[in-house]
């Protein structure tokens, strides 16, 4: 078993075998990873066929001086995925183990001064990243079903975000689905100038303009009084969607 990085042509190809053996995330998808420019890295894991059975993305940057391999800019984590065909679960452990440890020693080989790389919530046990002097951080983030509907998803809600939905109405404002995202990227920009951030307005122009359309995204944006004061861009894929601006 090997990782091999392979480039955006060659990945179309990859990407369509994976498809066959793993339920794939939007971020593994050729259309996503298209927007990036030749500092991301796509992974590939082969098995010793030769056959790809998994993949994570990687991005190279500067922090100061400092080269720093991170998440690709608006990706929650790497996006790793990989297919584990073992029949019992001391088997699968033991795949998942030699899975991670072929990771951290590819990721250490590329030499970079910084490595800050999130994994998704289906992984739990960074075992042999520790053992070879990484941190592990735990990160939290908010996964909400939407199958109830919307009546079930507002009664779980906390009583303060009720009470806030409820103010909202009552002072009038109003959410409005719209296909014009420069309204939302002028709203991203003004929260990263707000915040002193610089932004990556290549990126974000690459994920408005390039990646999304009507099948794949969709944006609200909320008004008062006619100002604009708030927006979601939202992104989907199977059966998962993501609030990603």
């Amino acid at each position: 078993m090997y990782i091999k990085k392979v480039d955006i042509a060659e990945y179309d190809n990859i990407f369509e075998k994976l498809q066959k053996r793993i339920k794939l995330k939007v971020f593994n998808t050729p259309e996503w990873l298209a927007i990036y420019d030749n500092r991301l890295n796509i992974n590939v894991i082969f098995n010793k066929d030769n056959q790809p059975i998994g993949v994570f993305n990687t991005y190279n940057t500067k922090t100061g001086f400092f080269s720093h391999l991170n998440n690709p800019p608006f990706s929650p984590h790497s996006s790793l995925v990989f297919e584990n065909i073992a029949n019992n679960l001391a088997k699968q452990n033991s795949f998942y183990k030699k899975v991670f440890s072929l990771i951290e020693n590819y990721l250490s080989s590329q030499k970079k001064v910084i490595t800050t790389l999130c994994f998704p919530s289906d992984y739990h046990d960074f075992l042999p990243f520790f053992w070879n002097g990484y941190k592990i951080s735990p990160l939290l983030t908010y996964r909400l079903s939407l199958v109830d509907g919307i009546d079930e998803i507002h009664k779980n809600l906390a009583s303060e975000r009720r009470n806030d939905i409820k103010k909202a109405e009552k002072d009038g404002l109003t959410s409005v689905k719209t296909n014009d995202y420069s309204i939302i990227k002028k709203m991203v920009e003004f929260t990263y100038e707000r915040k002193d951030k610089k932004i990556n307005s290549q990126i974000v122009d690459g994920i408005l303009n390039k990646y999304a359309n009507k099948e794949n995204s969709f944006c609200y944006i909320t008004y008062q009084e006619n100002k604009q004061i708030a927006g979601a861009f939202i992104i989907h894929y199977n059966d998962n969607a993501y609030y990603l601006l």
